[in-house]
């Protein structure tokens, strides 16, 4: 197999963005965030795909999807196990935008994982 984990690193490839980690509980019928972990992460920062910028008469639109690479594992709610279970998807920071974690890939064999995260929408 391929080790790619050098790349991860490689300051050609590699941006800075954060990982906001959540712990809650539900309480009277509500979830109650208990616990927030914000993780400093360096990895590459991706354009999901070419479709991901929309081509318009009044300028670019960016729809905002992004794939992020780590050493470390990223979590969605899906792929936890029962201790983990009060824990919510990962929330990613990348230069003062949130994005919200819609699909991970266990890559570690080859050294890395990889989420692919749509931009959050303000209200």
């Amino acid at each position: 197999m391929i080790n790619i984990s050098e790349m991860i690193d490689d300051a050609d490839f590699a941006s800075k963005y954060q990982i906001k980690r959540q712990k809650g509980e539900f309480d009277c019928g509500e979830f109650c965030i208990t616990q927030t972990l914000i993780i400093d992460e360096y990895g590459p920062v991706l354009p999901y795909n070419n479709e991901n910028l929309e081509y318009t008469a009044n300028g670019d639109i960016i729809k905002g999807d992004k794939v992020f690479y780590s050493k470390n594992p990223f979590y969605s709610t899906k792929n936890r196990t029962e201790a983990e279970s009060a824990y919510l998807s990962d929330i990613l920071i990348y230069k003062n935008e949130t994005y919200v974690i819609t699909a991970v890939k266990d890559l570690s064999e080859w050294g890395c994982y990889k989420a692919i995260a749509s931009r959050e929408k303000p209200l």
